[in-house]
């Protein structure tokens, strides 16, 4: 994921899968490839950026991520923070190998979830814990998001709850809203720059 990330095509590296969903008979959406590249031990790069398949063990702390990430804005917009569902679908996601690790120099620090449509790539999930939130982690990992729709020429769509500053960072990175419901923007980057 440093500069010069290739995705879905091979120029040394590791291949990994970026977080895809099954559809009801189970047979998974995830069809493309990321390819990170080598480690790198230049200390001006910053952290190596790794992500890596969700396994069943990583439940716990995909459902800490999303806490840590989500539930003051969850409270905020709902009222309340259902515990018992957020753990059910971390722990399903994580299970069915429906997402990625987001690890920095060897550390999870963030989960990914993308699911992969014809039509658009859909960013389901992509929280970071606060203390690895701001230091360009999101960025690389929402880079390579982009990078791998556009060479399927698709665009990405999101869901981010009005209340959640999410929606600054997403702009910053050129997505824009295409509707609203009470709760939440939904946002698309597309091929082409916005307006």
């Amino acid at each position: 994921l440093h500069a010069g990330a290739v995705l879905g095509e091979h120029a040394g590296g590791q291949h990994h899968d970026l977080g895809g969903s099954r559809d009801r008979s189970g047979a998974s959406s995830c069809i493309c490839r990321v390819l990170l590249p080598q480690p790198t031990t230049s200390a001006l790069m910053g952290p190596l950026i790794v992500l890596r398949r969700a396994k069943a063990s990583d439940a716990e702390f995909a459902y800490r991520v999303l806490e840590q990430s989500m539930k003051t804005y969850a409270i905020e917009a709902f009222g309340e923070w259902k515990e018992h569902e957020a753990r059910a679908r971390q722990r399903h996601d994580a299970e069915h190998e429906d997402a990625m690790v987001i690890e920095a120099d060897g550390l999870a620090v963030g989960w990914l979830k993308v699911d992969l449509h014809p039509t658009h790539h859909q960013l389901e999930q992509l929280f970071l814990l606060p203390s690895h939130q701001g230091k360009g982690t999101g960025s690389e990992v929402l880079q390579t998001v982009m990078d791998q729709a556009r060479r399927a020429g698709l665009p990405v769509r999101l869901r981010v709850l009005r209340v959640n500053p999410a929606r600054h960072f997403y702009e910053r990175h050129g997505f824009r809203v295409t509707a609203e419901t009470p709760e939440r923007y939904l946002m698309e980057f597309g091929l082409q720059e916005p307006n």
